[in-house]
């Protein structure tokens, strides 16, 4: 694998893909059966979705432990609304924070999310210039 290049995603059969990273971890993905597929895997347009979500999750549990918020988990909801014809990318992402905990301060949750959304998340700033992103919280006392 080129060094530059550090993802692979290689054709299996069908529309199944495997795409590996540079240290040998693996995904699947493939089409849903309505579109001649499988459906044994991710679609790319849900792993984008995954993508967005993993990347702002990270920023949140980060963010929340520099401030010494104590939580049991954060989850993070991801949906989004396609464009009807092609390219059918995604104009609207919604992403729900669900964090879990004893004593989360809300003013803690809303600024990790804000932090996330303007100024770490990489993921997310790549795709919001053609998506709205939208977020929302709800923090469940333990």
């Amino acid at each position: 694998m080129p060094e530059d290049l550090p993802v692979r995603v290689k054709h299996v059969n069908g529309f199944t893909f495997v795409a590996t990273n540079e240290k040998g971890h693996s995904t699947v993905m493939d089409a849903v059966k309505e579109k001649g597929g499988e459906g044994i895997g991710f679609t790319p347009g849900r792993l984008l979705l995954a993508s967005v979500g993993g990347c702002t999750a990270m920023d949140i549990v980060q963010l929340l432990r520099k401030r010494r918020v104590s939580f049991s988990s954060v989850e993070v909801y991801v949906g989004g609304e396609q464009e009807s014809g092609y390219p059918a990318y995604y104009k609207k992402i919604r992403l729900k924070y669900v964090v879990k905990g004893k004593d989360v301060p809300e003013d803690e949750v809303e600024r990790a999310i804000r932090l996330s959304k303007d100024v770490y998340c990489s993921v997310g700033a790549t795709v919001e210039g053609r998506a709205v992103i939208e977020t929302s919280y709800e923090i469940i006392r333990e």
